[in-house]
């Protein structure tokens, strides 16, 4: 059975929601059967810490509430599909024994390789052969033809910034392991391809928060901090090369401010229980670019909350765990995966693609289980 649910990590980031919403719709209901017969023979040994069980359960009450109550529930409906197989990996997760655990995260860095490869080979070779394909149609896409143009690494999602918060999530996992720590130089190299300061910033700021939590040496601190902004500097100053106003930095943070201030419109007319999970929708964007405040405007204020309480239980959880000196290690980089996600969530909206964020439930399942 287990390797049923490691087959499930492996193909998981290649179905795109965006790209292949129907191929994504059956993948997650089969995820959800398999998912619900594994911790159905796992039975009682499916146990989670008191703070974390209580967050959980207001998370998922909230959701179904919302999913009611929805302005379209079988949108709501179709969404909420998403976020059980996540949910129940969760579950799954807590129950693992330390030698699945083992085999789990293994696995989630393998495949994390397999897609950096794939990123890698796309910046490289994949860009010529797209644009050959788009060139040679009647109705060209002249902004898709610039976004090619300017090589920013995506495969096998759909945005950059997509397989760049995915990357930077899974590489603090790197140092958990090693006999494989090679690893993080092609995630850290496909990460850099993506050119996403978004996931770039996230993973410094977690980093730095690893190095002050372990007590590192301040010389070490801001040796790496150096290192790390200088890699960003380099990042951005590309991005500043390009020639359209929309590829600038400036714009895309200008257009996130935007996106902002509409969701905040959405949130005034109902603040309690949202539009419904799916609903949610702006003139520009299906997307507000800030999870938080998507999950506020499409799932109401007590949705958000208990997500909140579950983000803390999970935090807690950890510290525990790091207190106790049981898998301090494990747990330190667990936990900085953790923070990236969360952090990178503040400006994009990866929360809402399940080939990013089932990663996220999976390590706060490791987490909390530790």
């Amino acid at each position: 059975m287990l390797f049923i649910l490691l087959s499930l990590i492996c193909v998981r980031p290649f179905i795109s929601c965006l790209a292949y919403p129907r191929e994504n719709f059956f993948f997650s209901l089969a995820s959800t059967a398999i998912l619900l017969a594994y911790l159905a023979i796992k039975g009682k040994n499916v146990s989670l810490p008191r703070s974390c069980r209580f967050a959980l359960l207001a998370f998922l009450t909230c959701l179904l509430i919302t999913v009611i109550f929805s302005f379209n529930t079988f949108v709501s409906l179709r969404e909420a599909n998403n976020y059980l197989p996540a949910i129940l990996f969760f579950f799954a997760a807590c129950a693992f024994s330390q030698r699945e655990r083992k085999r789990v995260l293994f696995v989630i860095l393998a495949t994390g390789l397999v897609v950096a490869l794939a990123a890698i080979y796309q910046y490289f070779f994949g860009f010529e052969h797209t644009l050959y394909f788009i060139e040679g149609q009647k109705n060209r896409n002249y902004f898709t033809l610039e976004y090619l143009t300017r090589k920013r690494a995506f495969f096998p999602f759909v945005t950059p910034n997509a397989l760049g918060g995915y990357l930077a999530m899974i590489l603090p996992l790197c140092f958990i392991f090693k006999k494989i720590r090679w690893v993080i130089v092609p995630l850290a190299f496909a990460l850099l391809l993506t050119k996403s300061l978004g996931a770039i910033l996230s993973l410094i700021f977690a980093l730095l928060m690893y190095f002050i939590i372990t007590g590192s040496s301040k010389k070490k601190l801001i040796l790496t901090g150096c290192g790390l902004l200088i890699i960003l500097s380099a990042v951005f100053l590309n991005r500043l090369s390009a020639r359209s106003e929309h590829l600038q930095p400036l714009f895309s943070s200008l257009m996130r401010i935007n996106y902002w201030q509409q969701t905040l419109q959405i949130i005034q007319r109902s603040p309690l229980l949202g539009v419904g999970p799916g609903d949610f929708n702006l003139p520009q964007s299906r997307y507000a670019h800030n999870a938080y405040l998507q999950i506020w405007a499409e799932m109401g204020i007590f949705t958000l909350l208990s997500f909140f309480w579950l983000i803390s239980a999970g935090i807690a959880s950890a510290a525990k765990r790091i207190k106790e000196l049981m898998n301090k290690k494990e747990a330190l980089f667990l936990l900085t995966a953790y923070l990236v996600f969360l952090l990178h969530n503040v400006i994009d909206f990866t929360f809402f693609l399940p080939e990013v964020s089932w990663y996220w439930w999976i390590i706060a399942g490791l987490l909390a289980g530790a």
